[in-house]
């Protein structure tokens, strides 16, 4: 677990200020936060009428155990400061914190795979929507995420998707139901999901959502946006 900490920290570009193995202490400097990021994690009131959230955060790592049993404990400070160098401190929203501890949970369990490369098919899923993940996070833990609950459940409101599974670290599988394939909204309502989706992964660099129809993977939606397989290349 202490590894899988570090790691995580390293792989979230996340520079550590403090570690002692002996106390299981690993704290970081303050560093800045993105605004849209911001709102999912702490709520630091309103200013000129609009909600805000911190542009800057502290984080601190416990972990305590031994190779049989652990335990890790993320806490964070979050802060939101004004132009004029004003201070405010922010109420968490634990989205961040419970995020981490699962993925250092993961990691210390699992060893995770490096991504598919883009364009790439991915195995059919034995069953999506029975929320059973081979390295990936189990649904029941993305649904956690507030944002990320209210997205996949708008697109099966509209019988767009028949399930969808996490394969690996940012990586979702989404299978996409016949309906989706001609619904006009589609792009929109895929990228109100890769948002959320990327809102779970914290600090992810690379998320995509490999999009399933029929058992075959039929198109990406990344950074770069929604391409089908037909554009893919070989």
């Amino acid at each position: 677990s202490w590894d899988a900490a570090i790691d995580l920290l390293a792989a979230r570009n996340i520079p550590i200020r403090t570690l002692e193995r002996a106390s299981g202490f690993i704290a970081t400097e303050q560093l800045s936060v993105g605004t849209t990021d911001g709102l999912a994690w702490a709520d630091c009131g309103k200013f000129n009428g609009q909600r805000v959230g911190p542009n800057s955060g502290i984080y601190n790592v416990l972990v305590r155990g031994d190779f049989t049993h652990s335990s890790v404990k993320a806490t964070v400070r979050w802060v939101y400061r004004t132009t004029k160098a004003r201070t405010y401190e922010c109420a968490t929203s634990h989205v961040w914190e419970e995020g981490f501890e699962a993925g250092v949970k993961m990691r210390a369990e699992h060893a995770l795979p490096p991504p598919s490369p883009v364009g790439q098919g991915a195995s059919p899923p034995s069953d999506l929507s029975s929320g059973v993940t081979g390295d990936g996070r189990p649904n029941n833990l993305l649904l956690g995420d507030v944002g990320f609950r209210r997205a996949i459940g708008h697109m099966q409101r509209k019988g767009l998707i028949l399930g969808y599974r996490e394969v690996a670290l940012e990586k979702l599988e989404v299978e996409l139901s016949a309906k989706a394939l001609v619904e006009p909204t589609l792009e929109y309502q895929l990228t109100r999901l890769f948002l959320a989706y990327g809102t779970t992964l914290l600090e992810a660099t690379y998320p995509v959502l490999v999009l399933q129809a029929n058992g075959k993977q039929v198109g990406v939606y990344n950074r770069v946006g929604l391409q089908w397989e037909a554009d893919l290349g070989p």
